[in-house]
């Protein structure tokens, strides 16, 4: 179950401390792994922590980011559906993990180099690498928020990345 960004949900909707937590960790950007924030020392501590096999991982997030910049940078394309479909699929190849699978703990919000570098993250670490990576690309943070949702028939705790045109 991949996290998506969806587009027009109604502001109302939105729980104030999803906002705040956004707040919060808009903060990480520089140091925990967005892509112009992957430095060789953060780079080192992803490979320690998770394995040779993360270094191409996080380059490969490097230069996709890079790649994206310059797309949005001779066009507006990042808000254009397909832009918004192609930061989408590139982050859903992340396999889907349950936290505590994953990360040994009920709930775990990963910085966007974990997510990338471990190869998993739960809906709420996608939603946090697009938003992050979103930013990068220029997108107005007031066109973003991240959304607490009860997904499906057993009303399963979800978060999605929300994009306003």
């Amino acid at each position: 179950m991949n996290a998506v960004l969806i587009e027009p949900l109604h502001r109302k909707s939105l729980s104030a401390a999803v906002i705040l937590v956004v707040a919060s960790i808009a903060t990480w950007a520089a140091e925990l792994g967005s892509t112009r924030g992957l430095t060789p020392g953060l780079i080192s501590t992803m490979v320690s922590r998770f394995g040779t096999e993360a270094r191409p991982r996080l380059n490969s997030w490097a230069v996709y980011g890079r790649d994206e910049s310059q797309r949005s940078a001779t066009a507006d394309i990042v808000p254009s559906t397909p832009g918004l479909q192609r930061i989408n699929s590139f982050l859903n190849r992340v396999p889907y993990r349950e936290d505590i699978n994953h990360w040994g703990v009920e709930d775990y919000w990963a910085t966007p180099a974990e997510t990338v570098a471990s190869n998993g993250g739960g809906c709420e670490d996608y939603a946090i690498a697009k938003y992050f990576l979103l930013k990068e690309l220029g997108v107005p943070l007031a066109r973003l928020r991240m959304v607490y949702v009860r997904a499906g028939r057993t009303a399963q705790a979800h978060m999605v990345l929300a994009y306003y045109p």
